[in-house]
């Protein structure tokens, strides 16, 4: 879910525009971008993204390509949608990643 929420929400939007919480389990967003936000500073502080990209160039002799139109500025959790972005790339699949990265990563 958090995978989900960082790929789709938007700076200054509602992380509820994205998910449905029919039952209200939550509040409020703070636990999902407490959440989030704890990963980040992780994944910025190891340089998760760079790392993936390193391994995948040692293996294939050459970084991976990731279109910058995809870094798009406006994004609200901007570092955790980035190693999004590589670990699809990486791992050639769309969702899930996150739970990949970490088995390399120890996220």
């Amino acid at each position: 879910m958090l995978e989900y929420i960082s790929c789709h929400t938007g700076k200054g939007e509602n992380i509820y525009r994205h998910i449905d919480d029919p039952e209200a389990l939550f509040d409020c967003e703070d636990f999902f971008t407490r959440s989030i936000k704890c990963i980040e500073k992780e994944c910025e502080q190891a340089k998760y993204a760079a790392l993936l990209n390193s391994r995948y160039a040692d293996v294939y002799n050459r970084p991976l390509s990731i279109n910058d139109t995809e870094f798009k500025s406006g994004r609200r959790f901007s570092v955790l949608y980035t190693l999004v972005l590589t670990a699809r790339k990486f791992y050639g699949v769309q969702q899930g990643v996150l739970a990949l990265a970490n088995t390399i990563l120890h996220l």
